[in-house]
């Protein structure tokens, strides 16, 4: 192997799972992990709203629904992607993504634990949520591990192991650095500009690709993370997928996001296939206790 690819791999290696393997290389030599959080039982998981004001606010109905206690959780565990375009510190997103901003701190000010996971399009939300109940999970602390029940679980939003240039360009984008500097030095017209242009694109964005072999080529991508823990929740893909493999449970939501929106006042385009949010439990089925993921509509 080139000295060059060698390089490659060492950056991939310290940038891409290095804190999840540190978890896993003590647990394989015994030494007692630091306390993870827990997840209730009951908790919400709801990823991919993609939030516009202009024609995907259904996420704000949802949130209301929390707010005034028709739908009832201690947690909720938004799993990326919430928002079209979210970047801490940027005025014009900050007041584009407002609605949506009061109404996750809403919930929280209810006492509901937030558990905000950061996604490819949502970043730096340590800039934007100060609420002690609002806990922040940056990309680089994901999949961050849980105990649920006793079990191991766990949760991310869901753009990992996606190759190295991939890990290269996103370290690029959330550089902190980069876009203080861009924060200062462009106007706010300039700004303005181009986030105006990229949220106009992602009005049109297609919510739902089917990925032919997903279950084949996820659980091949994450199969250390099947054998360590019991259950992986991702969102992401959009796909909804289930699978059971390596002696854990796997779920991919759907986006939460639907191009038809709110206008039949019904959650889901289809009601058939496809779900807002899923909630876990917990019971005893027969002998054996169970985890159960429940779909919500």
């Amino acid at each position: 192997m080139s000295a060059l690819k060698k390089s490659i791999f060492v950056f991939y290696g310290k940038f891409v799972n290095i804190k999840f393997m540190e978890l896993e290389n003590q647990r394989k030599k015994g030494v007692i992990a630091p306390a993870r959080a827990k997840i209730e039982r009951g908790a919400i998981f709801a990823a991919d709203a993609h939030f516009n004001p202009i024609n995907r606010s259904e996420i704000l109905a949802f949130l209301d629904k929390i707010i005034n206690g028709e739908i009832k959780t201690k947690q909720l565990f938004l799993l990326g992607d919430m928002s079209d375009l979210l970047i801490g510190g940027f005025e014009y997103l900050l007041e584009f993504n407002k609605p949506l901003i009061e109404r996750i701190a809403a919930v929280a000010d209810r006492g509901i634990e937030v558990y905000y996971f950061e996604g490819n399009h949502d970043f730096l939300l340590n800039e934007v949520f100060s609420n002690e109940n609002i806990k922040i999970i940056e990309r680089g602390d994901q999949p961050k591990l849980f105990d649920f029940c006793g079990r191991e679980a766990l949760i991310l939003h869901g753009d990992r192991e996606a190759g190295i240039f991939y890990e290269i360009y996103t370290l690029i984008l959330r550089n902190k650095i980069l876009l203080k500097l861009l924060n200062i030095f462009l106007t706010d017209s300039v700004k303005n500009a181009i986030f105006g242009a990229v949220l106009r694109r992602q009005q049109t964005k297609k919510m739902y690709r089917k990925i032919a072999n997903f279950t084949e080529k996820r659980s091949k991508k994450i199969e250390d993370w099947l054998k360590a823990a019991d259950i992986v929740i991702e969102g992401h893909f959009h796909q909804g997928a289930y699978f059971g493999k390596l002696g854990a449970e796997y779920k991919n939501l759907w986006a939460f996001a639907s191009p038809s929106g709110l206008e039949n006042g019904q959650f889901g385009e289809n009601k058939e296939t496809q779900t807002r949010f899923i909630r876990l439990e917990y019971a005893q089925i027969g002998n054996a206790d169970e985890i159960l993921i429940i779909e919500e509509p």
